[in-house]
This record gives structure tokens, sequence and C-alpha cells, in this order.
């Protein structure tokens, strides 16, 4: 005979772990994408992306691969990416954006 048991609060506990892990870092190139207004050649990522900011400041991979990620997101005319690496946000990561 098998168990029917739904999940505890361990699983959703972890559902929702994965998702802000996966979620987060994913929904820097929409936000990005929204924030862009007509004739602008470069952008500013939200000061609340300093976290995934820092650790690109650590991770060569991780630079590129956000870069390539929101890069291809931006229209063609947009030059460069820059994203806060402090809380304060008065620290920037600019990359460009192709």
């Amino acid at each position: 005979m098998t168990s029917h048991k739904k999940p505890g609060v361990p699983f959703w506990a972890t559902v929702g772990l994965v998702m802000v892990l996966v979620g987060y870092p994913l929904s820097m190139g929409p936000v990005c994408r929204m924030k862009l207004r007509k004739g602008q050649d470069y952008l500013c990522a939200p000061r609340i992306y300093w976290p995934l900011g820092w650790a690109i400041t650590k991770s060569d991979l991780l630079k590129s691969a956000t870069g390539w990620y929101v890069g291809s997101l931006m229209p063609s005319d947009v030059k460069a990416v820059a994203v806060p690496f402090m809380p304060s946000g008065g620290q920037w990561l600019i990359w460009p954006s192709r």
C-alpha cells in the first residue's frame, strides 16, 4: 500500500528557496528591459540587484553569463549595462551589453 501524504513544510520551503535562487537572477533581464526608455543608450539595473552585482565581481563566468543574458534582451542601440555591487548603490559594475 502506498502513502498519499501531502508535501510538508520542508518540501515547500525547498521549493520556495529554489524559486528565489533561480528567479532572482533571471528577473534582472526583464526588469532592466522594462526600465529602458526610448533613445537611452545605457541602462542602470535597480539597486535591489546589488547582491548579484557583488557576485558578478567575484566570478568571471557569472559576469560573462549575466552580461550575455541581459545583453540579449536589450535593443541593439543599448551600449552598456550598469549593475550596483554595493548595498548603497554608490559603486557600479559596467560592461558592454553586446
